[in-house]
């Protein structure tokens, strides 16, 4: 079975997202990472990892942009997948910039999946 991760990764690739990788953000200017980055526990038989998403961006307003179409594509929405529905945690955070002046991203997720 897939990580959460890879799921999540392999879905946003389908929707168009480009430049995207997980668990090592490279050095580019302009890339999105996915980390699994815990969870809820199980419900029964459904287990609720968590998931990180990191974009960087030269441009303050279309990294923005970037995260709000991931937050869309990600929220309350069918992977047809094992991973049957996220739900948004909280809002985008704007990190600051890095060290070479690019904008950080993160947004987080619960991704309500079959399965223990």
């Amino acid at each position: 079975m897939d990580s959460p991760s890879k799921v999540t990764l392999d879905y946003l690739k389908s929707k168009g997202i480009t430049n995207i990788y997980k668990t090592n953000m490279p050095d580019l200017d302009v890339c999105t990472c996915l980390y699994d980055s815990g969870g809820y526990g199980n419900d029964g038989d459904v287990s609720k990892p968590t998931i990180m998403v990191r974009h960087r961006n030269t441009d303050y307003e279309t990294g923005y942009s970037l995260m709000q179409n991931i937050k869309s594509y990600l929220d309350n929405v069918a992977t047809g997948s094992n991973i049957f529905s996220y739900q948004v945690v909280g809002d985008i955070n704007y990190l600051g910039k890095d060290e070479v002046g690019r904008y950080d991203y993160t947004l987080n997720f619960i991704a309500y999946k079959d399965g223990i």
